[in-house]
């Protein structure tokens, strides 16, 4: 994926430490991370990360190979995650990091009402913009 800032692991041993981390994060409830399947396809991914107990925030991220984009599936699995995150983990907050060409992942932030947070800059990635969205329940 051309928006996503993340170089893919350069051998079987890298890719395994990565994929160790992450169930040892999954296990330990410091993310929250779901594949999206599509006629027995893994078409890629989305998750709750960097959660803050404290702030009652989490971060979302996701991707979704470019073949099955425009089709509605991450609409789908972007209102699950926010139900997930909002009404059974109580986050008060959800951000997005995305990269400032990125117009499809714009237009289904806006869709699902996240917010532009205008001044806020992410350290790790100058391209990203970051969409915010407080519990509309709140």
């Amino acid at each position: 994926n051309k928006f996503v800032n993340r170089k893919a692991a350069p051998n079987q041993i890298e890719a395994q430490k990565f994929i160790n981390r992450i169930v040892q994060e999954i296990q330990d409830h410091k993310i929250y991370y779901w594949s999206i399947i599509y006629r027995n396809e893994m078409i890629r991914s989305i998750c709750l990360w960097n959660i803050s107990v404290e702030n009652e925030s989490a971060e979302v991220g996701y991707d979704l190979a470019s073949k099955f984009q425009k089709k509605g599936f991450m609409q789908e699995a972007m209102q699950a995650i926010l139900r997930f995150g909002f009404d059974q983990l109580g986050l008060k907050l959800i951000e997005a990091f995305t990269h400032h060409e990125n117009q499809s992942s714009f237009s289904m932030l806006r869709k699902n009402k996240f917010k532009l947070a205008t001044g806020k800059v992410d350290p790790d990635n100058q391209n990203n913009l970051i969409f915010f969205l407080f519990n509309p329940s709140i």
